[in-house]
């Protein structure tokens, strides 16, 4: 596994808000304007653990959050803190996050600086165990086994039901798709690393992980991405994104819901989804058999846009009752072939 490129803690100050406290090297300090906010996100002082994935500049960043309550009158009763890495490569992400949740609530039992000394070898050396101090459960076995691509995939389709397949359209399309959901940003986080897993291989995405108003210049400037916040004031800012996912509620503009609306055919694809790993306990069982499904309606897909660009457009209605879709499916198809370049 690769090193990270640095480590760091945040902690919240009653006077002066979110504050980088320690950074390794210390030579970065300066070039990473803005990680206080991102390392800690809105909404964070209402739960007592969370975890966050995001982007700093060119690098992919996890922290992890915790929250004890004192009975320090300066810090009115509550000490809060995030420990997290900077890495290059977003795969190491998970396996980072495990052990990050113990040294936060190390930091805060101890509240100062020197037990960060130890993190300085997740800089230094690639044999620091990140694995030898147990995690929260809820936040330490999430999303880093073989398996947990299979699971996040089996739960986000019972989550937003026929509106998995309108993302995951809306995915192949390159659209520029915003979580939201408060605190914990965890879950935020999980729908976008589970929707940029279901097309990868197919198309290529931004995946931005948490934003929030700080980003607002980037999010202008990118034709597509697919990103989380738990920020609510982006609810209004509607010329950021194409689809905006509240919760479990999937929200498209009148033009792109003709092209991605959910269908009967939507439905039953769901249906088989879930019955394909219904009483199949293994992980690495379940995620072959949902990873080969994805990739065999991906390629079905791809070879129909190759056909229909053969076509100059056409497309009949045996060829999507073959794809087991529907006849309305017609514009998405033409829209997927353009965005393939056929």
């Amino acid at each position: 596994m690769e090193n990270a490129v640095a480590a760091f803690a945040v902690r919240f100050d009653t006077l002066h808000g979110n504050m980088l406290e320690w950074i390794y090297p210390e030579s970065l300090r300066g070039q990473v304007a803005g990680l206080e906010y991102k390392a800690i996100c809105s909404g964070q002082h209402h739960v007592e653990d969370d975890f966050i994935y995001f982007r700093q500049d060119s690098f992919y960043g996890v922290s992890a959050f915790h929250k004890l309550v004192t009975d320090d009158v300066q810090e009115r009763g509550v000490r809060m803190r995030s420990v997290g890495v900077l890495v290059q490569d977003s795969t190491s992400l998970p396996l980072f996050r495990i052990g990050l949740l113990s040294a936060a609530r190390s930091a805060n039992e101890a509240n100062g600086m020197e037990c960060y000394e130890d993190l300085k070898r997740i800089v230094d050396t690639t044999t620091y165990d990140l694995q030898r101090a147990p995690a929260h459960p809820s936040l330490s076995s999430r999303g880093s086994g073989d398996g947990a691509h299979a699971a996040a995939l089996k739960t986000k389709s019972r989550y937003f039901g026929v509106g998995a397949w309108t993302l995951w359209k809306a995915a192949m399309l390159g659209k520029r798709i915003l979580f939201y959901g408060p605190a914990p940003a965890g879950e935020m986080v999980e729908r976008t690393r589970w929707l940029a897993e279901s097309v990868k291989g197919f198309v290529d995405v931004e995946v931005l992980y948490s934003v929030n108003v700080m980003d607002i210049p980037v999010l202008e400037s990118l034709p597509s991405y697919i990103a989380c916040t738990t920020e609510c004031v982006f609810e209004r800012k509607s010329h950021l994104y194409d689809v905006y996912v509240c919760l479990q509620h999937v929200e498209l503009s009148h033009e792109l819901a003709r092209v991605l609306h959910g269908s009967k055919t939507d439905e039953k694809r769901l249906h088989a989804f879930l019955q394909a790993v219904q009483g199949v306990r293994l992980p690495d069982e379940r995620d072959a058999i949902l990873r080969t499904r994805s990739q065999d309606y991906g390629q079905l897909l791809c070879a129909a846009c190759r056909d229909i660009a053969q076509a100059r457009g056409f497309i009949d209605k045996e060829s999507l009752r073959a794809l087991e879709l529907h006849e309305s499916d017609a514009d998405f198809l033409k829209a997927l072939a353009s965005r393939l370049g056929y």
